[in-house]
């Protein structure tokens, strides 16, 4: 992914949401914490804890994970080789829950999922999320430490541009019918309304 003036200028924004949104900053956090006590350093808070902060400020809405009084669902996503049982999993997912906040926390290693999802091993998390059902929910972030704090770490499989042009577009490598299904599920367009539901691209 080359980083264009429009990439970098859109990832300065976001990172500059994120450093002013206390929930996603507690989120980012706890994943840091949790993945230095598991030793795992590819990791990514990622799907809809990126893609709705954009959404949510391109609306001019508040940007709470919480929403109007509903429990967040955080996915932190990792890839390790060395264990990717389903155990591990809800391992690390106890972990988050004994923070004892408001989250309801979800945890995949991605070096397996490719097994559920009938495709080719996966070979880091870009390749994973560029799996998933919308180009737009294939991003995540998380927190590295420097010399001084931490920085900011993004991967997106898809970039920014459509993400930010407030554009959802199916992923072919899915079947459209689950990209249907879940336009309709998660009630984008009624929450979202300047949202475009990008064509249908040939061949797919």
């Amino acid at each position: 992914m080359s980083l264009t003036s429009s990439f970098v200028s859109q990832q300065a924004q976001l990172f500059h949401w994120l450093q002013h949104d206390d929930e996603r900053m507690y989120a980012l956090h706890a994943g840091l914490n949790i993945a230095k006590q598991n030793r795992i350093e590819h990791w990514l808070i990622a799907a809809g804890f990126v893609r709705n902060l954009v959404w949510d400020k391109l609306h001019g809405y508040p940007s709470s994970l919480s929403g109007s009084g509903v429990k967040a669902d955080i996915d932190f996503i990792y890839f390790c080789p060395k264990d990717s049982s389903k155990v591990r999993d809800l391992d690390i997912e106890q972990q988050f829950q004994q923070l004892g906040d408001e989250f309801t926390w979800s945890v995949k290693n991605q070096h397996r999922m490719h097994s559920r999802n009938g495709d080719k091993p996966y070979v880091d998390l870009v390749d994973s999320m560029g799996h998933w059902p919308e180009k737009e929910t294939a991003i995540g972030v998380r927190l590295e430490p420097n010399l001084i704090s931490y920085e900011f770490h993004l991967e997106s499989a898809f970039g920014l541009e459509s993400l930010f042009g407030l554009q959802l577009s199916h992923n072919p490598k899915r079947q459209y019918q689950v990209f249907q299904s879940r336009l309709t599920e998660k009630s984008w367009l009624e929450r979202y309304p300047k949202l475009t539901i990008m064509p249908i691209q040939v061949g797919e």
